[in-house]
């Protein structure tokens, strides 16, 4: 097959504009694509590993290859793909400006150093010697030009790039300007950089590790020569095969597949050997609950409070696939502690009722509040999206939660399409949602009038409390974290449940050295020490 047909296999199946992805994206919980703009669009579904009963792995099949998925239904443009399997793997064809930490700090990327002046004005070097898999130079320009193709429309880096006022050169140094403070702005570059005029081609042209070629069985990453360093490579070619998802079981137990990326969208159950290898990487996908500004029954924060001390986060977090968390910034940033939540959320319910005059006065099972002096019936609609199994097991788990304690619970099970109407419309108390931060962790598109994910209801206090802590510097960010985290637990606009995961499975021995991210799950291939593959 000629090479121009196999391209087209690959890469011309780019999605519609009207469905391209944000950084930030408010998810409902449906198993779907995680880069598609809706509000919502689907939250991702638990991985479900299950241990193969065997004391040890099937062997490797022993070709000394290392053979990775990817997905030939979705480009492989960095841009614009809308599947995350091939855009992780585009960061072994190409190198972002900044690098971003398992721990969610900023590194040099292509971007060698920068400044920062009141949090609003960065000048960034880019580093010298690198070049593109063509031999031509990075520069400066191609830089630029990435990032401006990153802000235009169709990209799905566009959201997290809207607080840029503008960005130009300036001395050889990239010059970014923004609209308001947030010091930790560069956590938000780990945007692909591509050569000048090669951002709208079918396979742009990249400075990374690795090229993609054809090779005698199908599509190979080849050493990139052009590389700094691709003679120390400690593989000089990867192979990638195309498998769909009820495959990938069999291949990884009998060592066709030598890695699997379970992101927490897969309703997909793996068996996978008892000795293989697993690495759980934090991400910014924030699972919650958000209450509805029109409900009636939720008007008074003393009973959102109520509600989210009844909720177990642990059962809920097995559910969807990720950590508990009271908190809307995930632990893994160092700049949050889960001990706060002792000075905030009531811990005797049955007082905590009596207190703010939610009791069940009638003996009949149910909880009442009182509203111009009148008793009601404690009643909430929780709206979740039932498309994905995950999801539903998790809005059945609040419901007994919230049963538990006397409320009554009404489910309202809705598959995507009207789900999205309804969270829009209103009709509901309680829904199921989630949202993708970027790195910093800035609620503001959340939790701010103007937002475009704005979920309504909050005080001045929390929108001014939201914006100081993303004004703060790294060094002040806790003390700022903490008190933005306090006004949110008082008033609970949204109800934070848990962080996703993703999860790198591998076998036994197949890549010491790798130091995964869930974004960059190959990250510092230089690293790697190939074994059992």
């Amino acid at each position: 097959m000629k090479k121009s047909s196999l391209y087209r296999i690959l890469m011309n199946r780019a999605p519609r504009l009207a469905v391209l992805a944000m950084s930030v994206v408010l998810l409902c919980s449906c198993s779907a694509d995680p880069w598609t703009e809706v509000i919502p669009d689907p939250v991702f579904s638990a991985p479900v590993f299950v241990t193969a009963d065997v004391t040890e792995a099937p062997a490797r099949n022993g070709d000394g290859i290392l053979t990775l998925n990817y997905a030939s239904d979705f480009t492989m443009n960095p841009f614009i793909t809308q599947s995350e399997t091939n855009l992780q793997l585009s960061w072994l064809l190409y190198e972002p400006m900044v690098r971003v930490t398992p721990g969610f700090r900023a590194e040099p990327g292509v971007f060698s150093s920068w400044t920062e002046e009141a949090g609003v004005l960065f000048r960034f070097s880019v580093q010298e010697g690198l070049r593109f898999s063509d031999g031509s130079d990075v520069s400066s320009w191609d830089v630029l030009y990435s990032l401006n193709r990153a802000r235009e429309e169709g990209s799905h880096y566009r959201s997290r790039l809207s607080d840029i006022a503008e960005s130009f050169m300036e001395g050889g140094s990239i010059v970014i300007r923004l609209k308001e403070p947030n010091p930790s702005f560069p956590l938000r570059l780990d945007i692909p950089v591509v050569k000048e005029g090669s951002a709208y081609s079918e396979l742009p042209i990249g400075s990374g590790p690795y090229i993609l070629t054809q090779g005698e069985a199908g599509y190979v990453l080849k050493a990139n020569i052009a590389y700094q360093g691709s003679s120390d490579l400690p593989l000089q070619s990867i192979a990638l095969t195309s498998l769909p998802q009820e495959q990938l079981n069999a291949a990884f137990s009998d060592g066709t597949l030598d890695m699997l990326i379970a992101n927490t969208g897969a309703d997909v159950a793996f068996m996978v050997p008892g000795d293989a290898e697993r690495r759980y990487l934090d991400t910014s996908i924030l699972h919650f609950l958000c209450v509805s500004p029109d409900s009636r029954a939720l008007s008074a924060p003393e009973r959102r409070r109520l509600v989210n001390a009844a909720l177990n986060r642990n059962s809920v977090a097995s559910l969807i696939g990720g950590s508990p968390s009271f908190l809307p910034i995930s632990l893994a940033t160092g700049y949050v502690s889960s001990s706060w939540i002792d000075e905030w959320v009531p811990k005797d319910l049955e007082a905590y009722k009596i207190e703010i005059l939610t009791e069940d006065y009638n003996g009949d099972g149910i909880l009442e509040y009182f509203v111009g002096g009148e008793p009601r019936d404690l009643e909430l609609r929780l709206l979740y999206c039932s498309d994905s199994s995950s999801s539903t097991l998790a809005a059945n788990r609040i419901i007994t939660d919230l049963q538990g304690i006397g409320i009554t619970m009404i489910p309202l099970p809705m598959e995507m399409e009207e789900y999205r109407r309804t969270m829009r419309n209103g009709g509901y108390d309680l829904c199921l949602a989630s949202v993708r931060l970027s790195s910093d962790f800035d609620l503001s598109s959340l939790l701010c009038s103007g937002g475009n994910l704005y979920v309504g209801g909050c005080s001045n206090e929390l929108q001014r409390s939201v914006k100081e802590y993303k004004s703060a510097e790294p060094e002040d960010r806790e003390e700022y974290a903490k008190a933005f985290c306090s006004i949110l637990a008082q008033e609970c606009p949204i109800m934070p449940l848990c962080f996703s995961r993703t999860v790198l499975v591998m076998g036994r021995g197949v890549a010491r050295g790798l130091e995964p991210t869930w974004t960059d799950p190959y990250r510092q291939p230089l690293n790697w020490v190939p074994g059992n593959i």
